[in-house]
């Protein structure tokens, strides 16, 4: 970290708000009594090696009353006066992850976004797949969509690959900011699709279970699918649902309601 002018110094961290909160810190203000200026966002490397940091600058705004660079003024965690000395550089403030951040949600929100679209984009570069990302809005709020060439290996069988990049991204969003909310990805579409498919399935399957008073076994698949199965016939007159097996195997059993399969009637013996 080195002194720009009088008043601006350049901050780093792993993201953009830790430079923001180190900037707090060394200035003993909150962020918006900062003049801010993003020099770089920083980047992520393949679970979390190879990345650059964020870089800022910052300085106190021009406010009557308010502290200069150089004032001693208690920062706001710190605890201790922040003055450098004389000739000397400022020292640099350490931000460690799961620290309390100066810059607004709705900031902090963009930002890990933005890390776990460079994320995932280094993850489908590096398994050889020709994709791109995109941020969208959707009912829960944001998420990323990917779109390209090769959007079957993307989602693979039943959506699972799919899964298991959202998996691996949040995991790595998460190392950047502890309690982060999980950030959901999708294939041009493709998981609201699967939601249609599966909750008309969902359906059919409820409507042959009651009519034949004999329980119905839906095919293996994931938590997520399941939970949709479930949703779906939550309130289905005359059915309940509830899920077998273990790991992969594991799947959802539609039932009737207080019906009994007795298996074929026998004719009686003369």
């Amino acid at each position: 970290m080195k002194t720009i002018t009088a008043e601006s110094v350049e901050f780093e961290g792993k993201t953009v708000e830790r430079a923001v909160e180190a900037a707090c810190r060394h200035f003993g203000v909150v962020a918006e009594e900062l003049e801010i200026e993003i020099l770089t966002k920083g980047s992520t490397g393949i679970f979390g090696l190879g990345g650059r940091k964020a870089r800022i600058k910052a300085r106190p705004k021009e406010v009557a009353g308010e502290a200069r660079p150089g004032v001693p003024r208690k920062g706001p965690e710190a605890g201790e006066d922040v003055e450098p000395a004389a000739g000397e550089p400022v020292r640099q403030v350490a931000v460690e992850p799961g620290e309390a951040v100066c810059a607004g949600e709705e900031e902090g929100r963009e930002e890990l976004l933005q890390v776990a679209r460079s994320i995932c984009e280094e993850l489908l570069e590096r398994a050889g797949l020709s994709a791109g990302i995109e941020i969208k809005a959707g009912e829960d709020g944001p998420y990323l969509d990917i779109v390209g060439e090769d959007l079957s290996l993307v989602i693979g069988r039943e959506g699972q690959t799919l899964a298991a990049i959202e998996y691996i991204v949040n995991r790595m969003v998460a190392r950047r900011s502890e309690g982060a909310k999980a950030i959901a990805i999708d294939a041009q579409g493709y998981r609201e699709k699967r939601r249609q498919s599966l909750s008309s399935l969902a359906r059919k399957m409820a409507q042959k279970a009651r009519k034949t008073g004999r329980p119905v076994a839906l095919n293996p698949m994931g938590a997520r699918e399941r939970r949709i199965v479930h949703l779906c016939l939550k309130n289905f007159p005359g059915i309940k649902t509830r899920s077998v097996g273990e790991g992969s195997e594991r799947k959802v059993v539609i039932s009737p309601v207080g019906k009994r399969y007795r298996g074929k009637k026998r004719s009686p013996r003369r």
